[in-house]
């Protein structure tokens, strides 16, 4: 949960952003942030801490990503329309494309080779 959320104050569409950093945080850890600490321990590490710590084995692309969703402030929290054109979302973009290209010439061969 964001800090805002936890301390009942402004719930904007930032909350969502900072539950997008957890998400990407669990899909690359496979473990929830504070997973070993129970609900409330939990919540005050977030309100008094800030974020989640970062795995150490994360591109500087990522762990900026993540810095703006995990962003305490969530006046100061970056809005989805300005991520789409974080580096690492762009990159992530130019690989899928570029994968998808492959993934097409492919299969236009295997369809020359089939008639």
């Amino acid at each position: 949960m964001a800090p805002e959320v936890i301390q009942s104050c402004s719930i904007t569409s930032a909350c969502d952003i900072w539950s997008l950093g957890c998400t990407i945080l669990e899909l690359l850890t496979g473990h929830l942030p504070y997973e070993k600490l129970n609900h409330v321990a939990a919540m005050l590490k977030i309100v008094n801490e800030g974020p989640p710590p970062l795995p150490d084995n994360i591109s500087p692309e990522l762990k900026d990503f993540l810095s703006n969703c995990f962003t305490k402030d969530s006046a100061q929290r970056k809005r989805a329309s300005e991520l789409l054109g974080h580096p690492w979302i762009v990159a992530g973009n130019r690989n899928r494309d570029e994968s998808m290209e492959y993934d097409s010439s492919k299969r236009k061969k295997k369809n020359v080779k089939s008639i």
